[in-house]
């Protein structure tokens, strides 16, 4: 009788401690990940109620192949109405990707006549739209919203060469970068490299991570721009080791019109 409560007091205490193990590993499970598995992108419809859009069934995703000669010609949507303005911000990493946060009114974008405030700015790597089939190695996302809640991101890419004059201004921030974030001081959005009179595609897509939003305005500069191997690699130390490939797959335009605009030499 003794040897059989011993066995069973073994037992239960086993039993507790695989129990308690797989209630950590769940606790620090990542809610997703980039690379095809369990919680990889074709999943991510199925991991959250609230992350349905995400599903491959989804008809309206981003990023998507940005083809020139399929696209159709917009002399109408005329240059870039950008209206940024310095303002206090900062920064920090979500785990899976950096983010510059601005505090105060960075100002704002107007497309279709109306008004989306910037809000952050992230990078992914590599780039996750494509252009003629071809991804580069960076992509920032400038995020905005109105009023009514919807979202307006600019694209911008970049490839290896020289240093990114924006992120040279980042770059001391992002190498002791924390989770919980740090003041930046006032950034001037401008610096970022984008300009009013640029070419650019323009479709209807969604967020391009959970939850996967559609109806997001998307913008999409035809200028590559550099990024330095050391900017680069700053960007990847700074996110968590599952997270320093952090671009989505790309998603099918399912008919849907891509605009592009060719701006004045």
């Amino acid at each position: 009788m003794k040897n059989t409560k011993i066995t069973f007091l073994f037992l239960a205490s086993f039993i507790f401690f695989l129990l308690s193990s797989e209630t950590q590993t769940t606790g620090n499970t990542t809610l997703f990940t980039y690379t095809e598995g369990e919680r990889g992108p074709s999943k991510w419809g199925q991991l959250s109620p609230s992350w349905t859009a995400c599903r491959t069934a989804a008809k309206a995703q981003s990023p998507v192949d940005l083809v020139h000669k399929a696209a159709t010609l917009q002399p109408a949507l005329g240059d870039l109405k950008l209206q940024y303005r310095p303002a206090a911000a900062s920064i920090k990493s979500s785990g899976n990707f950096i983010e510059v946060i601005w505090k105060g009114n960075a100002g704002k974008i107007v497309v279709d006549g109306n008004q989306y405030k910037l809000k952050k700015i992230h990078w992914h790597t590599p780039a996750e739209h494509a252009i003629d089939g071809k991804r580069v190695d960076l992509e920032l996302h400038l995020v905005h919203q109105n009023s009514a809640g919807g979202m307006a991101v600019i694209g911008i890419l970049f490839k290896l060469g020289d240093a990114d004059p924006f992120l040279t201004q980042l770059l001391p921030s992002i190498k002791t970068i924390t989770k919980e974030g740090k003041d930046l001081g006032t950034i001037n959005p401008g610096d970022s490299g984008i300009v009013s009179k640029s070419s650019y595609f323009r479709y209807t897509g969604s967020l391009t991570n959970p939850p996967c939003t559609e109806g997001v305005v998307w913008t999409v500069l035809d200028e590559v721009k550099m990024v330095s191997a050391e900017q680069l690699d700053a960007l990847k130390k700074a996110v968590d080791a599952e997270f320093k490939m952090n671009s989505r797959p790309l998603q099918a335009l399912n008919g849907r019109p891509v605009k592009f605009y060719k701006a004045a030499q």
